[in-house]
């Protein structure tokens, strides 16, 4: 968790976000996207074979759609420095900023919902059988919603995945909690 209160210069990034490599990158889903392809090997979580997720030219595309969903749809409106942004300087309580974070976590959890139900293998993936993208971004987007308080109720499919990838070793070891920097 330590890297995202560091501040960066724009030095590191015209974002000022995420340094990654020296090519002037930067933002998480460089990590997850682009960047990985401009390296001579592909990068792979520890623990996995070496290449995750689905084979087949139409579930990576499902793979790649439900990734964006969570990566672009729902995080980017929760992430911290938006919630940061809406408490100071606009002024927004706490109670309102977590009312903000819950309303767009349902409506991007909804519609991720019905298309886990559809995609899932077998409940422990959201597609096929294999950990892929989608899995990676599923983790943390569940850990924060369960975080600031959300009723994951309505998700069970969600929350079964989620269940079991965090107990794979690799899940459990990027854990915030287990981070040495937590807090």
């Amino acid at each position: 968790m330590g890297i995202f209160f560091q501040p960066l210069s724009r030095a590191d990034g015209p974002s000022s976000l995420w340094p990654v490599g020296g090519g002037g990158f930067g933002g998480s889903s460089t990590v997850r996207g682009g960047w990985p392809r401009t390296t001579p090997t592909r990068l792979r979580l520890p623990g996995t074979p070496p290449r995750s997720g689905p084979r087949a030219p139409l579930a990576r595309a499902r793979v790649r759609a439900l990734a964006l969903a969570i990566a672009c749809d729902i995080h980017p409106l929760n992430n911290l420095r938006v919630l940061n942004y809406l408490r100071a300087p606009l002024g927004i309580d706490a109670a309102a900023v977590d009312s903000w974070y819950r309303h767009w976590i349902a409506c991007g959890f909804v519609a991720l919902e019905e298309e886990a139900a559809r995609a899932t293998g077998d409940r422990r993936h959201l597609i096929g059988a294999v950990v892929s993208l989608a899995d990676v971004c599923l983790v943390p987007q569940m850990y924060n919603a369960r975080r600031f308080g959300c009723d994951l109720e309505p998700y069970p499919t969600l929350r079964a995945i989620s269940a079991h990838l965090e107990g794979l070793p690799v899940f459990a070891r990027a854990a915030p909690e287990a981070q040495a920097d937590a807090v």
